[in-house]
């Protein structure tokens, strides 16, 4: 127990019991404010650096996107073709109209590798001494070769402060020749921060190498560009305090550093110190003065109600502890007073902290995927390329399992699929037909509004349900993709969990809308010139076309199919005009030849191109159903619409017209005034062919001259070559055909049949080819002339010839495209196997003129009462020269696998029959082989009918005598096939020996034989039996054998080759009995 005087002495009353329970309230409450403060001025301090660190990375991006856009121009410049060696006012053009599209850039310019301005967009003249080589940017990029980003400087052109973006002009082995430089504007750089939230006083300085300032934002103060900042090497990299960085005006700031990876530029964002004293400041006077006046209430009313007080409070304050650790922190307090109030609010409090960094993290992604999305339209201009890379990146910032992209085919209802990504099975169809309001994509096109659903399998609205299903897709949303204000694709993005949309989901997603139709605008933009491109190309084209082109048919052809290539068209003609206006020529392109053969007689005049010729002024129609003048249009011609013709005229006069049909959307000014061009062309090229003509017939004139002289020497050395050599090949041509006749006798396979015909005709033409070269130092006869369908001959030489140019070639790698253009002609007055073998050399001499491969094209018109085959090939052509020599005989640039025969030949048999052959070539473009051939008339005789077997007599004792024994058994077969009894001798006095020796009913011999000749064996047998039939067998000249017949010794002659009917027609005609 205590001591009792003690006790008496210190009496606790009921002030001091207050007192001091006010006093031992009062202190810990105090000390817990304390702390509270503290704790406050820490948190602020925490969350103004990582404001600043933020502001300072954000304006940092912005910078580097400024730079890397900048800098992509000048490299673009760097490498265009007008600034790397083309004309200076060109340069200058390009530069200023880069200048005028991107205004950040200043005082844009060229400059050698010495540094002397070569070319500038401003209007001053560069030669003015303005010399750029002692700048550091220059000396940068001339050691480093790449683009560089300089520091502050004030441009000599301009000045006004800039920062240089270079790139450098390189030449052959990365040789330096140059650059290219541009200023960038720090009069306009403060604008790029103008979305960043300047709270507080906080400002963002840009800082170039050495520490001046290039840009200062809020504001545009241009005094402060280039001033140091004081205090620079103190500045320590990220968003904490330091003390001694004093400002420009003195004050002391928080500083947080962010670097630009393009440059050697610092941006730092910073506010002054007293923002947090500020905000310590307000926090005290909204909570702590509330604390004092409860402080104040729980000592007047006890312990009791400081015990309330100070409970809450302690949780209050473990709360603010743990709020920047736990975004969702509640305070669980049961009071209805000032304390309650204070927890409420401090729960409040938490709810909008979370809330803004939500929006502030939303704001972050957008702003990411904004910059990505502007990466990619930067990196490429194909637009599938973009579209992938754009679905693959809104797959991974919208947090979704499938992204598609469609779009609309032009204005149809037509959509393809131009991307996807995360899909695990492919599409069912990448192209789909929906009417407005079809489907997912045909609504979102419809309401050009977004489109969210929680489950699209449960929507009767979708279309390719099967897909869905089998990827089990479920969350659906669709965006649609708006390019200037017309719905032109859909992006639909799908989840798999039945996770709905949210807005912020939406929002984002919008997004990538804007960069897809950006980019198909690139796309369009981009095909709108490579299309301006390839239509000079071809104008350029058509004007080396009509410079070199001499074969004016070839020309005028190929400037139809340029005008239709160069517009677009469906159908191109051209025609040509007689003096009255009538057509007398007709070309066309975009028909098929079974379209252009059903076409009746081309157009007379009349009708449109009637008003072309009548009024010689250009026309376009939309609709030429509605002119007057749509009429007299041939049967067969195909529908059209949409017109554009144009008069080819010169000299005041109407050559032709040029038109085109049938074109999407009509035609336009543009191509009205291309065609216009191309109708200048036809008519120089009119002009020249006509030119042209009148010099080719004064030279055709002395050549047809020259070429006589030299073909009567030629021929006769052929006559004497032929003689020698017919007599041994028509032996071999002999037994090639006869053997080939037995066979067939015998064959049953139709295949086999068809191949032993081809093996007989050949040898028959190769007969006849023996004959011409016999007949062909004599003057030209035209005998056996019948009626020849050429254009039936043209099909079945490219048939025979069909191994060469086909097969042949597959197997050495190229391909030969050969084609007919057979035109409506009447038949010619010539013999068909001379006129097929003629063709067959001549094709055979434009294959091998295509080494490579190339165009084959054999073409049949009428004209002035005579047919025209032309061959045209694509190959190396001839030089003048050797085109002059191409018709001697023996003359080859082959070498030995040629002897020179094969035009020589071909012109004696178009010559034979009163024809023509003209030979028109020019190295690296080809060769035109041209036979020109009467018409037939009434009285040509008909083709031939191949000869059909008679029935031989009764069965006959024949002797056959020949030297060849490869003839004589041949002979004996044929004869032994129609039942006869044959007896073979090898020499006329071996047969003279068994015909003495038996009776024979009938005698074949050959004429030519050692010893005793057929024609001396015929004598004898004839002496011995006159009225035994003997018949000669000869490989020689038929004109020859009928000179050596003398008195009748021989009854019939047969030519080698015989066909074996020839023999059974002779037995027939001559035969009698013994």
């Amino acid at each position: 127990m205590g001591d009792p005087a003690r006790a008496a002495r210190f009496r606790w009353t009921i002030r001091r019991k207050l007192l001091a329970l006010g006093a031992g309230t009062l202190i810990p409450v105090a000390l817990l404010l304390v702390y509270w403060v503290w704790v406050e001025a820490r948190e602020a301090t925490r969350d103004v650096e990582a404001r600043l660190r933020l502001a300072g990375e954000q304006a940092a991006a912005q910078v580097e996107l400024l730079l890397e856009g900048l800098t992509g121009h000048v490299e673009a410049l760097a490498a265009h073709p007008e600034i790397r060696g083309g004309d200076a006012r060109t340069a200058a053009r390009l530069l200023r109209g880069v200048a005028a599209e991107h205004p950040e850039l200043e005082g844009l310019l060229v400059v050698d590798a010495e540094g002397r301005a070569r070319v500038s967009a401003t209007p001053e003249p560069v030669g003015a001494g303005i010399a750029i080589g002692d700048r550091p940017w220059f000396r940068a990029v001339r050691a480093g070769r790449r683009p560089v980003v300089g520091d502050f400087q004030v441009g000599r052109l301009t000045g006004y402060p800039v920062a240089i973006v270079a790139a450098p002009l390189l030449g052959p082995g990365q040789a330096f020749e140059g650059a290219v430089a541009g200023g960038v504007s720090l009069r306009r750089l403060h604008t790029l921060f103008a979305g960043l939230p300047f709270w507080g006083g906080i400002t963002v300085t840009v800082l170039d190498a050495d520490g001046r300032i290039l840009a200062h934002a809020p504001g545009a103060d241009e005094s402060l560009l280039g001033r140091p900042l004081p205090s620079l090497g103190a500045l320590a990299e990220g968003g904490r305090k330091v003390s001694r960085l004093a400002w420009l005006d003195g004050e002391e700031r928080l500083a947080g550093l962010a670097h630009v990876p393009r440059a050697r530029w610092r941006v730092v964002a910073s506010a002054p110190s007293a923002v947090v004293r500020d905000r310590v400041e307000r926090e005290v006077r909204a909570i702590g003065l509330p604390l004092l006046v409860l402080l104040g209430l729980a000592a007047a009313a006890g312990l009791l109600i400081a015990r309330r007080v100070w409970r809450p409070l302690e949780a209050l304050t473990a709360a603010v502890t743990r709020l920047p650790r736990e975004a969702a922190l509640r305070v669980r307090v049961d009071s209805t007073d000032e304390v309650g109030d204070l927890a409420r609010a401090f729960d409040e409090m938490t709810v909008q902290v979370e809330t803004a960094r939500a929006d502030l993290e939303r704001q972050i992604a957008e702003l990411g995927a904004l910059s990505e999305a502007g990466r990619l339209l930067t990196s490429t201009l194909e637009l599938s390329q973009v579209l992938q890379r754009l679905a693959e990146l809104a797959r991974a910032r919208l947090d979704v399992d499938v992204v598609r992209i469609w779009l609309r085919e032009g204005a149809s209802n037509d959509y393809r699929l131009h991307a996807q990504a995360g899909a695990t099975r492919d599409p069912e169809e990448f192209r789909m037909h929906l009417e407005p309001g079809q489907g997912l994509v045909g609504w979102i096109m419809d309401h050009r509004e977004a489109l969210v659903l929680a489950d699209v399998q449960a929507d009767p609205r979708l279309t390719n349900r099967a897909w869905a299903t089998a990827e089990d897709l479920h969350a659906f949303l669709g965006i649609p993709i708006v390019l200037e204000d017309t719905p032109v694709g859909v992006l639909a993005c799908v989840r798999r969990a039945r996770r709905e949309f949210s807005a912020d989901d939406v929002r984002l997603a919008r997004l990538f809308a804007p960069p897809a139709a950006v980019a198909i605008l690139n796309a369009r933009l981009y095909d709108e010139a490579r299309g301006r491109t390839r239509q000079l190309e071809l104008l350029h084209e058509a004007a080396r076309t009509v410079a070199g082109e001499r074969e004016i048919t070839r020309l005028l052809q190929r400037l139809v199919e340029t005008a239709r290539s160069l517009t677009g068209a469906r159908y191109a003609a051209l025609a040509l005009f007689e003096k009255d206006g009538t057509l007398c020529e007709f070309f066309t392109d975009g028909l098929d030849p079974e379209a252009r053969a059903r076409i009746g007689p081309p157009p007379q005049g009349r009708g449109l191109l009637g008003h072309i010729f009548a009024s010689t002024r250009s026309l376009r129609l939309d609709d030429l159903t509605a002119h007057p003048d749509s009429v007299g249009f041939p049967p067969g011609h195909p529908t059209m619409r949409s017109l554009l013709a144009v008069p080819i005229g010169l000299k005041g006069e109407t050559l032709g017209a040029l038109y085109l049909t049938e074109k999407a959307g009509g035609f336009s000014e543009d191509d009205e005034a291309r065609l216009n061009t191309l109708g200048a062309d036809a008519a120089v090229a009119l002009e020249n062919a006509e030119l042209v003509s009148s010099l080719r017939r004064a030279l055709d004139g002395l050549e047809q001259a020259q070429g006589r002289l030299v073909e009567s020497e030629a021929l006769r050395a052929v006559g004497q070559l032929a003689a020698g050599m017919a007599h041994h090949l028509n032996n071999i041509l002999a037994v090639v055909r006869g053997r080939t006749s037995l066979l067939l006798q015998g064959a049953l396979d139709p295949a086999i049949r068809r191949g032993l015909e081809i093996v007989e005709r050949a040898a028959v033409d190769g007969a006849d080819v023996v004959r011409r070269l016999q007949a062909f130092s004599r003057p030209p006869r035209a005998t056996g002339a019948t009626r020849v369908d050429l254009n039936g001959l043209v099909q079945e030489v490219l048939e025979l010839t069909r191994p060469r140019w086909r097969d042949e070639a597959e197997r050495r790698g190229i391909a030969i495209e050969a084609r007919v253009e057979a035109g409506d002609v009447p038949h010619v007055a010539a013999s068909h196997e001379p006129l097929r073998e003629a063709l067959v050399n001549v094709v055979f001499n434009a294959i091998d003129a295509m080494p490579s491969g190339g165009r084959l094209v054999v073409r049949t018109w009428a004209a002035d009462g005579r047919v025209q085959c032309a061959v045209a090939d694509t190959g190396f052509g001839m030089p003048e020269e050797v085109r002059r020599r191409a018709l001697e005989p023996f003359f080859t640039t082959k070498g030995p696998k040629s002897r020179g025969l094969g035009l020589s030949v071909c012109h004696g048999v178009v010559r034979r029959y009163g024809g023509e052959l003209r030979v028109e070539s020019r190295p690296g473009q080809g060769t035109t082989v041209t036979l020109s051939l009467p018409e037939a008339t009434a009285e040509s005789a008909p083709a031939r009918e191949p000869g059909r077997p008679v029935a031989l007599p009764d069965r006959l004792r024949v002797l056959v005598i020949d030297d060849d024994a490869a003839v004589r058994e041949i002979l004996a077969e044929s004869l032994a096939a129609h039942g006869h009894l044959v007896t073979q001798a090898s020499d006329g006095a071996e047969g003279l020996a068994m015909f003495r020796a038996a009776r024979h009913d009938f005698v074949f011999t050959d004429l030519g034989m050692p010893g005793m000749t057929g024609a001396q064996v015929a004598e004898a047998i004839k002496a011995q039996s006159r009225a035994t039939p003997v018949v000669l067998v000869t490989g020689w000249d038929e004109e020859e054998t009928r000179a050596t017949r003398a008195g009748g010794a021989w009854d019939a002659v047969i030519n080698k080759p015989f066909d074996p009917n020839t023999l059974a027609e002779v037995i027939a005609r001559v035969a009698r009995p013994a």
